[in-house]
Parts: C-alpha cells; sequence; structure tokens
C-alpha cells in the first residue's frame, strides 16, 4: 500500500512538472511567434485598421473605404508600403483604431501589441476568478490558444480584446449578474465583428433575458445611427458588401483563397469552374456547391436538435457552445485569431468535461481543439500527383474543426446517457 501511495505521489509530480515545462514553452512561443514577430511587423491586419482611423480622423467618408484601389493607394501615400484593404468590415470598425492614430504606423503597431500584450496578462487572472481554477490550470487552458493568441498580437488584430469582453461580461453575468452590461457589449461586439451575436444563445434560459434583448438591440442601433447620420451613403454600400462576404467572395483573396480555411472556398475549388483562378475543377458543377454545403448545414442542425432533445429540450451552456462551434465550421472565412472568440464556448465546454469527470473526454477535446487552432494548411506536404486529395488535405482547420464539432455531439449524448439513462 506504500509503494501505491509513493507510486501515485511521484506520478502527480512528474505531471506536475510536465505541465509546468509545457506553460513555459507556450509562453516562450507566443513571445517568439507573437510580441517579438509582431514589434517590428508591418505586413500585418494592423493596417486595414489603422488607415481607416486614421482616414476618419481626417473626415474621409466611411463608403470610399470599400473601394478597394482607392483604399490602398491611400495606404501608400502615407507610407504603409504592405498595402490594406477595409473590405469587408463593418463601418463601425474605422473608429476602433482611433486612439492610436497619433503615432506614426510602427509605432502605433507597437502601442496596440502592448496594449494586447496587458489583456493577456491579466486573462488568466479573470479566468481563474470565473472558474475558481488555480494559475496554472487556467494557463494551461489557455496555452490551447498559443496559434490564435500569437497571431493576434503579431498582426495587431482586436480579436483578443473582444474575445475576452465576451468572457468577461458572460463570465458577470453567470456571476454577478449584470444583464445591462452584457446585452450592451454584444451588442456593440456584433456591431464590429457579426459572430458576437450568436453568443446571445446563453441568454436565453435568463430570467432578464428581454433586458439583455434590448441592451443589445441598442448597443447595435445607436453606433448604426451615429454613423449613418456621418455617411448616409456606407450602410447601403456595407450590406451588398456583406452579402457578398457570405457568399465566400473575399475581397483582396477571391472565392477560392485556402487561407481561410471554408466550407466555401473548399467547394469553389472544388466545382466552381474559373479560366484563371481554377481552371481544373473536380468537376465543373457549380451546383454542387450549395447542394453540399446546406447539406452540411442540414446535418449540423439536426445534430444539434437531437442533443437538445436528448437534453429533454433544456438550453444549457453546454449546448450553446457545442452550437457555437458548428456555426464556425460554417462560417464563409477563418483565420487562427478568429478562435479567440471562443475563449468562453471552449471555457464551458472544459468546464462541462470536467464537472462530469470525463477524463479521456477532455483530453481528446483538448488535443483536437489544440490541433485545430495550431495546424495551418502550409504545415501539410504537397500531393501534387494527387491534386484533389492535396486540396482536400489543405484543409486541416475545417476538417479539425468538424470533428470537434462532431465529438462534442457524440460525447454530450454519451455523457447524458450514462448519467441520465
Amino acid at each position: 500500500m506504500k509503494n501505491i501511495v509513493e507510486t501515485l505521489k511521484t506520478i502527480k509530480f512528474k505531471s506536475a512538472i510536465i505541465v509546468k515545462v509545457w506553460i513555459v514553452i507556450a509562453i516562450g512561443i507566443v513571445l517568439l511567434k507573437g510580441v517579438i514577430a509582431g514589434w517590428s511587423n508591418t505586413a500585418s491586419d494592423f493596417n486595414n485598421y489603422y488607415l481607416s482611423a486614421k482616414l476618419v480622423s481626417e473626415g474621409t467618408p466611411i463608403h470610399q473605404f470599400y473601394d478597394n484601389d482607392w483604399f490602398t493607394n491611400k495606404a501608400y501615400q502615407i507610407g504603409i508600403k504592405e498595402g490594406a484593404k477595409f473590405s469587408p468590415f463593418p463601418p463601425i470598425t474605422a473608429y476602433v483604431y482611433l486612439p492610436v492614430t497619433f503615432f506614426k504606423p510602427l509605432i502605433a503597431k507597437r502601442v496596440w501589441l502592448v496594449f494586447n500584450a496587458l489583456i493577456l496578462i491579466v486573462l488568466p487572472f479573470r479566468i481563474r476568478k470565473i472558474t475558481k481554477w488555480s494559475l496554472s490550470q487556467t494557463t494551461l487552458f489557455l496555452s490551447l490558444f498559443i496559434i490564435p493568441i500569437s497571431s493576434c498580437l503579431n498582426f495587431g488584430q482586436l480579436y483578443l480584446l473582444i474575445g475576452f469582453l465576451l468572457l468577461e461580461s458572460l463570465g458577470q453575468l453567470y456571476m454577478l449578474s449584470k444583464p445591462k452590461i452584457l446585452g450592451f457589449f454584444i451588442g456593440v461586439l456584433a456591431s464590429l465583428k457579426y459572430l458576437p451575436i450568436i453568443f446571445l444563445g446563453y441568454i436565453i434560459q435568463h430570467e432578464k433575458r428581454y433586458l439583455i434583448l434590448i441592451f443589445t438591440f441598442l448597443g447595435i442601433i445607436i453606433p448604426s445611427l451615429i454613423i449613418y447620420m456621418i455617411d448616409d451613403q456606407v450602410h447601403d454600400i456595407f450590406f451588398l458588401d456583406f452579402i457578398s462576404h457570405l457568399e465566400g467572395n473575399l475581397p483582396g483573396q477571391g472565392k477560392y483563397a485556402v487561407e481561410f480555411q471554408s466550407i466555401d472556398s473548399l467547394l469553389n475549388n472544388l466545382f466552381v469552374y474559373d479560366q484563371f483562378k481554377n481552371p481544373f475543377p473536380l468537376l465543373n458543377l457549380s451546383i454542387l456547391k450549395p447542394i453540399i454545403k446546406y447539406s452540411l448545414l442540414g446535418v449540423t442542425m439536426v445534430l444539434l436538435f437531437y442533443t437538445f432533445k436528448r437534453n429533454h429540450y433544456q438550453v444549457t451552456p453546454i449546448i450553446i457552445s457545442i452550437g457555437i462551434i458548428g456555426v464556425f465550421v460554417m462560417i464563409p472565412a477563418s483565420a487562427s485569431y478568429h478562435f479567440l472568440l471562443l475563449l468562453w464556448p471552449i471555457l464551458c465546454i472544459i468546464e462541462w468535461l470536467i464537472s462530469f469527470k470525463s477524463k479521456k473526454a477532455l483530453v481528446i477535446i483538448s488535443i483536437m481543439i489544440f490541433l485545430t487552432f495550431t495546424i495551418q494548411q502550409y504545415h501539410i506536404p504537397n500531393l501534387d500527383q494527387l491534386s484533389t486529395i492535396n486540396l482536400l488535405l489543405h484543409y486541416p482547420r475545417f476538417w479539425s474543426l468538424l470533428c470537434v464539432f462532431l465529438l462534442l455531439n457524440y460525447y454530450h449524448i454519451k455523457i447524458l446517457r450514462k448519467n441520465y439513462g
């Protein structure tokens, strides 16, 4: 018996050492690929936000920003050699980076990087307050997001800020019940990046859900009205741009861009002919794209409904979190930093797995999430002789995210059966 106890202590000690080493490695990767790389990187998404804010500060109408050639020329004029594009951003996005427009582009980028770094430093402490985890556990959780965090720091993006605000406001909803703050935050954030609107799913069972919806509406409509009063043409132009974006047509990249790892670009490459950009599709049958896409959407919805049914038609945070993962499977474009919006859903998923003591499921889901966020298409070797297989293999983010969604549904149903029959 004494030997067994000593063995268990040794295993626990070694596991703690492995976790600490991994956390040090994760911090090193973020410093190397995020902070150090981003400190001098001027060829980044930051240019898009900086230039739009700079032009707004000079009184330029925002509707002009959706002309990519005009916007790129403006970038060249102020010394941004790498160019920039504003489309398909919502109009309000042009105002976010106004505080840093007092600096030259590179200095402004560094100021924003420091701001993001400060959020990252605060984040584990806020997660610890919400979850009651230890600091090492919260840091281990954040290590799942090594590449999204590094990418956000490197490219000067705002997704770490949005992910943090969503986590903070939803955490406050469950901890202190501040529905007005939650509603207004979701509204403003949805005005910036669309996807936060789906986080309203978390409030369905809340007793003050109608109050939250009112403040969400205010968070969307107030900025929109202010922008309309400044530029009454911008919303018409933006709406046309938004519809094109939903169809997977990405300004500056086109609808065949593999980099954005979407179901739209995959199906475009497989079935939509283009004389110059896609002369050799698998089949020249563009009608297959909407058929397959909406079939996948249908399967996703059926799976979610079945899971919902197995849960006795109860809307719970885990159901909503799985649903949000399903939405991410279907979005028309994704980049690594977009996954920072999933901080709260994945936190809910991890807490749920821990609460049911599903160690195997916890390990498998955590590994799959990490791989989804980490593996990029350029990590996959080219198989030039097998063009179709090569194309399919170069969508690792899409396939792994789909696997995460399917696995979550499987484990949710399995745990329900085990615990409730």
